[in-house]
């Protein structure tokens, strides 16, 4: 598993949503069903975001289908960011940076967000696992 971490901005929709229920983004972010992936945390944030979100996800795939199902759900744009914890670092003297970067991200350096995407829309839609957030 992969750690992710959800930048989310408030679009008009999303400020009024939050405005009347004060709980819509943690409803939104609870009904997003994508398997295997797992909510850590969301936080509300001061600053050039409203919420941060992290995530643990099996591959990029995954957690850009998490990120797109949340930002139309809770009336966000989001950024999301594949987090490469500080040990993995260590690795560079020993296997190099392509490597590391390699083994860290699910996806190979250098794909294409488009290529991101296009896989995240063959994912099947059936068989899906809700699960519940604790």
């Amino acid at each position: 598993m992969a750690t992710y971490f959800l930048l989310m901005k408030l679009t008009p929709e999303g400020r009024q949503k939050v405005l009347d229920d004060p709980s819509s983004m943690l409803q939104a972010q609870q009904g997003v069903h994508v398997p295997e992936v797992q909510v850590m945390g969301l936080y509300g944030v001061l600053g050039d975001y409203d919420f941060v979100s992290v995530i643990d996800a099996p591959d990029n795939a995954s957690a850009a289908r998490f990120s797109l199902e949340l930002g139309v759900r809770g009336g966000v744009h989001v950024t999301t960011l594949p987090a490469i914890p500080i040990s993995k670092f260590e690795d560079l003297h020993e296997k190099g940076m392509e490597n590391m970067l390699a083994g860290a991200m699910a996806n190979p350096p250098g794909t294409s967000m488009a290529d991101q995407i296009k896989e995240v829309e063959e994912m099947p839609r059936e068989g899906r696992q809700h699960r519940q957030s604790q």
